[in-house]
């Protein structure tokens, strides 16, 4: 964070390098043009370029809680590009509209801050987490097509609504497995094809993550199989 902060900075002074860098006011700000620094009553900062009092061109903005963006701004509002980093260490990276993340982004959150459950015994049990997600965005939500990478290795790319796996995808999984097909809240449900390691691939109905309606499986030596199908089962072959 530091690192990214550092260029930023320099990024800055290149930008504001005729203008002299101005620590304002109250009695100067509100209508102040240039390359300045103004910390509020708050404890917060900006700094960065200016238009008639307003945050205008390029700055960074330092929130008392930790928080940090810098980046594009247009009449106080963060428009255009820019990096947001959340005090958490958590970071989103892309476009901007009015303040929101919207169009092409990339979130990358601090692993320090991925969920951790454990047995009854206290033993860890393996946790997915997402570890980036490269996307649409619509109102600061994974809206649109985007890619997610997971903490055990699987990987996802299709469309999302709010955050949640919704409509077309393909999920690859880490140990070979491969579906492509329809996904409702999260989950593999309506038409698909799951593609296993092995060869064998299964094409048909899905329900909540499971096999679960019409179906044919078509085994790796060749076999076909076709009827209808529970839980992965064959509760029903066609004549």
């Amino acid at each position: 964070m530091k690192k990214l902060l550092l260029i930023f900075l320099i990024i800055l002074s290149s930008v504001a390098f005729s203008e002299e860098m101005t620590k304002l006011n109250d009695s100067n700000v509100k209508s102040f043009t240039g390359f300045g620094i103004y910390y509020y009553s708050n404890g917060e900062k900006y700094e960065g370029q200016w238009l008639k009092g307003q945050k205008n061109g390029v700055g960074a903005y330092y929130w008392n809680n930790g928080d940090v963006y810098s980046g594009d701004w247009n009449q106080d509002k963060r428009t255009g590009k820019g990096t947001f980093i959340w005090a958490n260490g958590n970071k989103y990276e892309g476009d901007f509209i009015d303040s929101v993340g919207n169009g092409k982004g990339k979130y990358l959150p601090n692993p320090k801050n991925f969920k951790v459950e454990t047995d009854y015994y206290g033993n860890k049990k393996e946790t997915i987490n997402i570890i980036s997600y490269e996307g649409d965005y619509v109102n600061n939500f994974w809206t649109g097509y985007g890619i997610a990478e997971y903490s055990n290795g699987d990987k996802y790319e299709g469309e999302w609504l709010n955050n949640i796996r919704e409509g077309k995808g393909i999920y690859t999984y880490k140990n070979g497995d491969k579906y492509t097909g329809n996904f409702i809240k999260n989950l593999k449900s309506g038409k698909g094809k799951l593609e296993y390691k092995n060869g064998t691939v299964y094409e048909g109905e899905f329900s909540e993550d499971i096999i679960k309606g019409k179906g044919k499986k078509t085994y790796s030596n060749g076999e076909v199989v076709e009827g209808n199908w529970n839980d992965g089962k064959l509760i029903e072959k066609n004549k």
